[in-house]
């Protein structure tokens, strides 16, 4: 399955499932009216989707890759400042590597929330 396919199938699911998520286009977008890639401006290595979970509106970046897919050093950075930064990242393969991390995020950050009240 190609990348672009499995990013499809994760927000699809992720969406499915209501969490507030997006895909986060990081590179130059095409302009077909002038037969170029607009410039990109942004952060480099931002995950493709974000998720901001319940309850306490933990920030997820999601990194798919393909079959052979692996993280740029600029991705690696952005995982490393995000976890520094309490946040969580994955960095998922197919559908049901995500699915599998979403479950035991879930199951962990109900239990932090039960025992933060």
């Amino acid at each position: 399955m190609k990348e672009t396919e499995i990013q499809r199938a994760c927000l699809e699911w992720l969406q499915l499932k209501g969490y507030f998520c997006w895909r986060n286009n990081n590179t130059g977008i095409y302009d077909p009216s002038k037969k170029i890639y607009r410039s990109f401006h942004g952060m480099k290595g931002v995950p493709d989707i974000i998720v901001i979970m319940p309850p306490r509106g933990t920030f997820v970046g999601v990194e798919v890759k393909g079959p052979t897919g692996r993280q740029s050093d600029a991705q690696k950075a952005f995982e490393a400042s995000c976890v520094d930064s309490g946040g969580v990242y994955v960095l998922v393969h197919s559908l049901e590597e995500l699915i599998d991390d979403f479950d035991e995020l879930d199951t962990l950050l109900s239990q932090q929330h039960g025992a933060d009240d």
